[in-house]
């Protein structure tokens, strides 16, 4: 085999190489020996520009649809964790609301109970002064009876 053909199968089959590591030759290519080593020993980072002419462009639009049903379903996940996250943001107000208004409830139950307390403490002392009052009247009506009676037959607890 002359050196240019050997060259020239060797990018070639190189092509192929790269071609179905990639992904976009779905069959097995064989390699002749003797292009083999040429192909190993070539650089794979530096192929020759007339090699990359030949890329085949056909697998394209279904590498793109691929990429577009990855988009797709991406989107609709992240739809879906919107939505959740929205029901579950609903959810956590509608809980948050209905706490503030069972506190608010709380809140005026409490004040209400404070003035009751207030206003019983001051019936209590209110009383407090009848007894007291009732109790003087009663000691200065025994006592005067009593020393009036001269007697002291009656004693006052």
């Amino acid at each position: 085999m002359p050196s240019d053909r050997v060259t020239s199968l060797g990018l070639a089959c190189q092509m192929l190489v790269r071609l179905h590591s990639d992904g976009r030759v779905p069959v097995k290519i064989a390699i002749p020996n003797e292009v083999r080593g040429l192909v190993m020993n070539q650089r794979a980072t530096d192929p020759p520009e007339q090699v990359l002419k030949f890329a085949p462009k056909e697998k394209a639009p279904n590498r793109v649809a691929q990429l577009d049903d990855a988009g797709q379903a991406i989107v609709a996940q992240i739809r879906t964790a919107a939505d959740l996250a929205k029901e579950d943001c609903d959810w956590a107000m509608s809980l948050a609301h209905k706490l503030s208004m069972e506190l608010r409830a709380a809140e005026d139950r409490t004040q209400q109970m404070s003035r009751e307390v207030e206003h019983w403490r001051e019936r209590a002392a209110c009383a407090e002064q009848w007894l007291l009052t009732i109790q003087q009247e009663v000691e200065e009506k025994l006592l005067t009876r009593r020393k009036s009676s001269g007697g002291e037959g009656v004693a006052v607890r």
